[in-house]
């Protein structure tokens, strides 16, 4: 189920929230501590849900979340507690979230056994807004000590592995509890997975946002994604699933991608954002969410080529294709009787994209690669059939340097990125930016900053999000041609998705 957070200061605002949401949408959660004061009185309300409901059902959940738990109380708990027990007697809600910390106290068990008793249930909550507790197991038991109420617990993850910790722990307490029905979110980037896939958790629901107001936790989406790209509510448990893993991830589109096409061919299959700060944790992380086949993108590419079966560690294995052991980079993963695998459609992708935008072989031009990532392996790989001269400035000049000597590139080739002010305006007829700055969510800023653009150059981002990069305009403003990601991205997710679904058929 996806659970609405009405996340608005006023009640109109709320109200054309769940317009705009009440087709994706399977209950609210009325979060009275995020309206303004004004706006809370108890007949008010009572009189506003009334009316919401005359337009259709929805099921509805009492929150006042603290301050100490991602809200905006401001008032003391005997405050709280007094809204909240006038609001169950007016609205008469289907659900009221009390806090774990309350449990024992007289005057909130009292609250939680009217609401029982008038039908209603409590949520028994419990919010780690800066870590992910080690004991996860005994504290989701507590949780669930009444068998009336339902579990909720909302940890952030600092680390992947830390999710790989909370979902195991709900997948263990589904086990030992068969039943028994829990929420379970993971906030935060590194949570992604489990609000995207709660089938996998076995959560009872994930929590979304409108995009018109502010979101209640972080790692919140809208309504519509959660339902149209990720099939929440269709997607089960144990479907075979995909990844696309880096860091950032947030602002990666290959979900919206490749779900997508998963649902026009009819496939029962899920592709999943997992934010990894360790390519190390991949195997865990791979066996937690039963992945088939992964995208890799920054900064994990060289790392991903080493970990085709047969690889030591230093270089591709035996299972990496020739375009992994050309560029030492892999952004594609997949597995299958044999183990795992490895190949880099970036190649391909990017010859096309660089000569279908430049407008012409890549023969006897001049090309500036920015970065000595995977990403700038997968060019310098690209071009190498090509006579085209290379040179690649880093601020980590000996990154660029292992890459001119991999590919017998001139003495000259490998320069740091302070360079850049060294050659003259038009020195290069093409510019290849490749690091993560620029990107959505991610650092701001123009490596090239240093280069004077003559308006003569064609400049390529493999950035796609945001569309329009500092580099891209600023070559833009100077005459420049230029060309994001996109079409790059486009033509190496096509390649991924012809192997990802045949591991389907």
């Amino acid at each position: 189920m996806i659970c609405l957070a009405l996340t608005g200061s006023t009640r109109a605002h709320w109200s054309e929230m769940i317009a705009r949401n009440r087709r994706w949408v399977d209950l609210v959660e009325l979060r009275i501590d995020m309206l303004k004061p004004a706006e809370r009185g108890v007949d008010d309300l009572a009189e506003w849900w009334a009316e919401e409901q005359r337009h259709g059902k929805l099921p509805g959940i009492i929150t006042v979340r603290r301050n100490s738990e991602l809200g905006l109380w401001e008032g003391d708990e005997a405050q709280r507690l007094h809204l909240m027990t006038r609001l169950v007697s007016a609205v008469r809600p289907d659900y009221i979230d009390i806090e774990l910390d309350r449990s024992g106290l007289a005057d909130w068990d009292r609250l939680a056994a009217t609401v029982l008793h008038d039908g209603g249930l409590v949520i028994r909550s419990h919010h780690e807004v800066r870590t992910t507790p080690n004991d996860l197991a005994s504290l989701m038991a507590r949780l669930a000590a009444e068998s009336q109420e339902i579990p909720k617990l909302a940890v952030m993850p600092q680390s992947v592995r830390d999710t790989v910790r909370f979902v195991a722990a709900a997948r263990e307490f589904r086990r030992m509890m068969p039943g028994r029905h829990g929420i379970w979110v993971a906030m935060g980037e590194f949570g992604l997975p489990t609000r995207v896939w709660p089938a996998r958790t076995g959560s009872l629901l994930t929590f979304a946002s409108d995009p018109s107001g502010p979101v209640a936790a972080p790692g919140h989406m809208s309504p519509e994604m959660l339902r149209t790209v990720y099939r929440v509510g269709e997607a089960e448990g144990n479907w075979p699933a995909f990844a696309v893993i880096g860091s950032p991830i947030v602002h990666s589109q290959s979900p919206t991608y490749h779900n997508g096409r998963f649902r026009e061919r009819g496939m029962a299959a899920i592709y999943l954002p997992i934010r990894m700060d360790s390519f190390e944790a991949f195997p865990e992380v791979a066996a937690t969410f039963g992945l088939q086949g992964v995208s890799v993108t920054v900064p994990h590419k060289a790392a991903a080529a080493a970990f085709g079966t047969g690889g030591d560690g230093g270089g591709p294995g035996d299972a990496a294709t020739s375009e992994v052991r050309a560029a030492g980079a892999a952004n594609t993963l997949w597995r299958d009787d044999d183990g795992w695998h490895a190949d880099n459609t970036d190649i391909a992708a990017f010859r096309d994209a660089m000569e279908e935008g430049y407008g012409a072989p890549l023969d006897r031009v001049r090309v500036l690669v920015i970065g000595a990532g995977g990403a700038a392996r997968g060019v310098v790989a690209a071009l190498a059939g090509t006579t085209a001269e290379i040179t690649i400035v880093n601020r980590t000049v000996a990154h660029a340097t292992a890459i001119a000597v991999e590919f017998e590139l001139s003495a000259e080739a490998a320069q740091p990125l302070a360079a850049l002010a060294q050659h003259a305006s038009g020195a290069f007829d093409i510019v290849v930016q490749t690091t993560s700055v620029g990107m959505e969510h991610g650092t701001s800023g123009d490596p090239s900053a240093g280069y004077t653009f003559a308006g003569t150059e064609f400049l390529f981002d493999v950035i796609y999000t945001p569309e329009e990069t500092e580099f891209l305009r600023r070559g833009r403003e100077a005459g420049c041609r230029t060309n994001n990601g996109a079409g790059m991205f486009e033509r190496q997710a096509d390649l991924q998705f012809q192997r990802f679904s045949r591991l389907l058929e």
